[in-house]
């Protein structure tokens, strides 16, 4: 019976520890993909039907200018990269409007991408 209960504890606590790793390695490769020349800022989040809502971004960009940014859009149901065709001028923002797909609005994040490419398997939307 206790070494019945060892090894469930012990599965348990490798399948944790792959779950905590995967997660580590996405963590990590967003972070690689995230711009360093400027940030974005959820500044109106309204829901337009169910499982639906409009957004609209701010970029910012620092020192350098943002040109045709590329933001990754998330949530509990939906990933893509939004993309602008316009320049974002440096220590400017500049407002982006898209949709999204969510159950929770909570779960709606967006990231600047670094501009190095698309990642693989994601939707590209244009942004506005």
């Amino acid at each position: 019976m206790i070494l019945a209960l060892i090894l469930c504890s012990s599965l348990f606590l490798a399948s944790s520890n792959a779950v905590d790793f995967v997660a580590a390695q996405e963590i990590k490769k967003t972070q690689a993909l995230e711009s360093k020349k400027g940030i974005t800022k959820i500044i109106l989040k309204a829901k337009i039907g169910q499982n639906k809502y409009i957004l609209k971004v701010s970029v910012c960009s620092s020192k350098e200018s943002i040109v045709k940014p590329q933001i990754l859009f998330t949530s509990d149901r939906d990933e893509f990269v939004g993309a602008a065709k316009l320049t974002v001028p440096p220590q400017k923002c500049k407002n982006f409007s898209s949709q999204i797909n969510s159950k929770d609005s909570s779960t709606i994040k967006t990231i600047l991408l670094d501009g190095k490419g698309i990642p693989k398997g994601l939707k590209v939307r244009q942004i506005t």
